[in-house]
């Protein structure tokens, strides 16, 4: 009797050990609108080449709703955290990216990624995979907004200059109207600025 239960006790244990394998072995993922192929290799850790060997995929297009099979006993959910530096090799391209857009990303040059695609236009359709070339890396979006305020800065210090030289006018004059007037991404005319600097004269 005792050697039943042991041999019970036994069974069930490998039984679960092989299901807690399966487990890790094969991750079930649905895809999400918005999703690609490498969005999702991100996330779990692994390579598009190798969710496309498990899913037997013969292009890189998938639609919201699939069910495909993601990862290895390695495969970890990393959704919450960046791309390492460095640790990108080909990029997937998304609806509304272009060249530019993509090269800024990985911090190398258009003509740079053109040629590592052995591409002579700037057209490219999504779901298309581009390889990035050696020494690309991802640019975090902290780096990319440091960035923007940086040119900012340089936009509006130049504005200044300019109303000061140009009427003689107080600095901190300028800096009330501008201010209040200027944000990023906004186009600013010389003319407006001018005009309202004449009013407070």
């Amino acid at each position: 009797m005792k050697k039943l239960a042991f041999a019970i006790t036994a069974t069930s244990g490998a039984a679960a050990f092989l299901t807690h394998h399966d487990a890790q072995a094969s991750t079930q993922h649905t895809v999400q609108s918005g999703e690609s192929l490498w969005s999702i290799a991100q996330k779990y850790n692994t390579s598009v080449e190798s969710i496309k060997q498990n899913n037997q995929l013969d292009n890189n297009l998938v639609f919201p709703g699939q069910v495909i099979s993601v990862g290895g006993s390695d495969a970890q959910n990393t959704s919450n955290t960046s791309p390492q530096a460095g640790s990108a090799s080909s990029h997937t391209v998304q609806a509304g990216e272009s060249l530019n857009i993509i090269a800024s990303r990985y911090g190398v040059s258009v003509d740079q990624l053109m040629a590592a695609n052995n591409l002579r236009g700037y057209l490219i359709m999504p779901n298309q995979t581009l390889q990035i070339p050696n020494g690309g890396s991802v640019v975090q979006h902290q780096q990319l907004q440091q960035v923007a305020m940086a040119m900012h800065h340089l936009l509006i210090t130049k504005i200044y200059t300019l109303l000061v030289n140009v009427h003689g006018t107080y600095l901190t004059v300028v800096l009330k109207l501008v201010v209040q007037l200027a944000h990023i991404g906004q186009t600013l005319s010389i003319g407006l600025v001018t005009q309202l600097m004449m009013v407070t004269k």
